[in-house]
């Protein structure tokens, strides 16, 4: 098993085309890097201070306070066939990958904590911090992750891990929880990840073509201004 990281700063970048069924590829405006913002910015004011010009208009905001705390929503009318989001994963994975093997998910932890972008990337994701983490999921993971046994038969890969990272248990868990929260089953997504899950879609994903090609979001229909973009987990 193997994961690719990925420096946040140079990959983790997405694209958004306004309205592919009326213009042509060469002709859509791009909205680059900081699409959606932070929480704490104005719900009308996403675009970061490194904004695009006048005439590059982001077509999703982000919310607080829905699903994992944060959902994304049409800025105005997006019609079906729009590319909503082109990204590539700050972690990648194989398709498939076992998760609910405790190794797999320790070396990925691993992984994650070992270079510090990468780990921060992670801080944009639900749990955001170790006060986010609800208890029956803390419990649970700790769980999982303390009684998983090494290629030696012993036990308590955790606290080692611990050790190893110089990282409290606690932190290590709640890098445990993005991945069980966020991850898809290519990989790990900053801004897709915002993206909630419906029983009744208005936007499918798709997985990357090649392992350095972007995940793509088109809608699927019609989406009113300031409906919240889903999509099927």
């Amino acid at each position: 098993f193997s994961a690719i990281i990925r420096v946040p700063d140079s990959n983790c970048r997405f694209i958004v085309f306004h309205n592919l069924l009326q213009n042509s590829m060469d002709n859509s405006k791009v909205v680059m890097d900081s699409m959606f913002g932070s929480d704490s910015e104005d719900e009308t004011d996403v675009i970061s201070q490194k904004q695009p010009k006048a005439s590059e208009i982001a077509i999703c905001k982000v919310i607080p306070g829905v699903g994992g705390g944060r959902g994304v929503f049409a800025k105005s009318r997006i019609e079906p066939g729009t590319l909503i989001i082109a990204e590539n994963s700050f972690v990648d994975w194989k398709n498939g990958t076992d998760f609910s093997d405790p190794s797999t998910l320790i070396n990925t932890i691993r992984k994650i904590v070992s270079i510090p972008l990468t780990l921060n990337t992670s801080r944009n994701l639900y749990p955001q911090t170790v006060e986010d983490m609800k208890p029956e999921d803390y419990d649970k993971m700790h769980s999982i992750l303390n009684n998983n046994e090494n290629e030696n038969g012993n036990e308590n890969d955790l606290n080692q891990l611990s050790i190893d990272t110089n990282m409290e248990v606690k932190e290590l868990i709640r890098v445990a929880l993005v991945l069980q929260h966020n991850g898809f089953q290519c990989g790990l997504y900053e801004q897709q990840c915002l993206i909630n899950h419906s029983c009744y879609p208005n936007c499918v994903k798709f997985n990357p073509k090649t392992p350095f090609s972007p995940s793509e979001i088109w809608s699927t229909r019609v989406i009113e201004k300031n409906q919240e973009i889903c999509i099927c987990y």
